[in-house]
């Protein structure tokens, strides 16, 4: 089996996750998705396949905050300057207790351009308190409040593109599950 970390009674306080500023993506480039300037879990990041146990503890003033500029024209899926989990971000099973989060901010970056034939996201911020993408979330006993999803500005879609632009979406909490 694979161990499964606990963080208790801990305290998170002003980190940050900064995306790059620039970056190209173009179709010379490897198929595939594109992630060009992704800020991810401000005071944590628990990647795929890394399940995670938070107990008790605080989160105050996190950002995730994606960086500016940047183009994509080669992803089957794309991401641009996105900010996601100011707070936290988990990609895999996670139990949270008794927790607070206070104050963290997903911050979207500005003036990207998207692809020309594809789909993607664009400056988005997702979760402000908390991103959990896939796993299977679990909160209780905690408090989420002044947790902010700040989409960017300025971002653009390429011409036949299809995307959002500077969304913003989960000031407390984002989830989200794909579906095939």
């Amino acid at each position: 089996g694979h161990s499964i970390p606990t963080v208790t009674g801990s305290t998170f306080t002003a980190n940050r996750a900064v995306g790059g500023d620039g970056g190209e993506k173009n179709e010379d480039d490897q198929k595939g998705s594109g992630y060009l300037g992704i800020g991810i879990g401000g005071g944590i990041t628990s990647r795929a396949g890394c399940d995670l146990t938070v107990e008790d503890s605080i989160f105050t003033a996190n950002q995730a905050i994606g960086g500016n500029g940047g183009s994509d024209n080669g992803s089957s899926f794309y991401h641009l300057g996105g900010g996601a989990g100011g707070g936290m971000a988990s990609f895999s099973k996670l139990v949270l207790k008794g927790s607070t989060f206070a104050y963290n901010q997903a911050i979207g970056g500005s003036n990207a351009t998207g692809g020309t034939s594809k789909v993607g996201l664009v400056g988005s911020a997702l979760g402000g308190g908390l991103f959990t993408v896939e796993g299977e979330a679990t909160v209780t006993d905690s408090t989420f409040h002044h947790n902010e999803a700040l989409g960017g500005s300025g971002n653009s879609e390429g011409s036949g593109g299809s995307g959002y632009i500077g969304l913003a979406s989960g000031g407390g909490i984002y989830h989200h599950v794909f579906r095939s």
